[in-house]
């Protein structure tokens, strides 16, 4: 099977998924759990209208701003790619059968085992960095850069402002995603650390930001070797303070491993319960009074699809027209960076 007939697939799976949710809302009397609308189209309206977002404190019903970042291209990727279309034949053959992991996919092999970035993917990883700036500027000041390449300086300026300008890194705890984060959010580090003021900091390499590891933001577990995190101390001692661990501490390496895949259905539990814990960050800063955080997201092909193809709201006449809903659902390429909005209420 060719990679573009199993992408497909996993299209075809997502949708029929989209559909049996909708109709248990239906049924149910409620919508989907968030709804999703592109972060250019408010970016346009208000550069047309020569207004500049102003600083706001975090509001529960307010949208959140969330940059979603698919890892770069990795090792397994590069492995099933170089075997070609048919390597892997792990998976069952009807649905009353059973997953048969086997040692002769690439998936499956030890090199692929929580597969580090490739060179591409790591050039994948640096190539988002500065169209995250720009996202970043456009969310904060409601203005398009003139370019990617010069957002960093239009960073900083925004990272100036009194309050400081604040991101939230979220990734899931597989290799690929974490490095894949950690280089795409490089720009945005150093443009905070030099709009201190502090000479010394302008001088030296700034202080990473603390990226947190979640482990819903994981792959489409079981299976294969690829998609299995390691113990959380070789995580901890891999990245140090650049990654807070603590919500790995009761993850069992068992929970990301098994021979048989995991459901698309257990996945958009993982995506709901992704949600939950976003709402559940934005009213605590509500509650404290602080400064509403823009979000960058680092996950995978699977978790991504399902959570914007089947768990979030963002059906056509949600967005006011298929083309813009289709893009919306459509799989992310390796290392590609989605801006969106977030809220629990549909767009207007």
């Amino acid at each position: 099977m060719s990679h573009e007939i199993r992408v497909a697939a996993h299209v075809q799976q997502a949708e029929e998924l989209r559909k049996r949710r909708r109709a248990a809302e239906a049924r149910s009397g409620r919508g989907p759990p968030a709804w999703v609308e592109p972060l250019h189209r408010h970016a346009r309206e208000e550069e047309e209208e020569g207004e500049e977002r102003q600083w706001r404190p975090a509001d529960c019903h307010a949208p959140i701003t969330v940059h979603f970042l698919r890892h770069g291209e990795a090792a397994h990727n590069a492995l099933g790619a170089a075997a070609g279309p048919g390597c892997c034949r792990c998976k069952r053959a009807a649905p009353d059968q059973r997953d048969t992991p086997r040692d002769d996919c690439p998936y499956n092999s030890a090199a692929a085992e929580d597969a580090p970035l490739t060179g591409v993917g790591k050039a994948q990883a640096a190539a988002a960095a500065p169209q995250l700036a720009a996202a970043v500027v456009s969310a904060s000041t409601g203005r398009v850069p003139a370019s990617a390449g010069g957002a960093a300086g239009e960073l900083a300026t925004a990272a100036a402002a009194a309050p400081p300008l604040l991101l939230l890194l979220l990734t899931s705890p597989l290799q690929r995603a974490v490095q894949t984060l950690l280089l795409a959010t490089a720009i945005c580090s150093t443009a905070g650390a030099a709009a201190a003021g502090d000479e010394a900091a302008r001088s030296s390499p700034p202080p990473p930001v603390a990226a947190v590891a979640l482990q819903c933001l994981s792959e489409q577990r079981g299976m294969h070797r690829c998609d299995r995190c390691r113990p959380v101390p070789a995580i901890a001692a891999q990245f140090g303070s650049r990654l807070n661990v603590d919500d790995l501490l009761d993850a069992t390496r068992a929970a990301a491993g098994g021979s048989q895949r995991e459901s698309k259905d257990s996945v958009a539990e993982r995506a709901e319960h992704f949600l939950r814990w976003l709402a559940a960050q934005q009213q605590q800063q509500q509650q404290q009074q602080q400064q509403q955080q823009q979000v960058v997201v680092a996950s995978h092909h699977h978790f991504l699809l399902v959570l914007f193809g089947a768990v979030l709201g963002c059906d056509d006449a949600e967005l006011g027209g298929h083309a813009r809903a289709r893009e919306l659902r459509r799989p992310f390429r390796t290392g590609e960076l989605r801006s969106v909005y977030i809220s629990r209420t549909p767009p207007e």
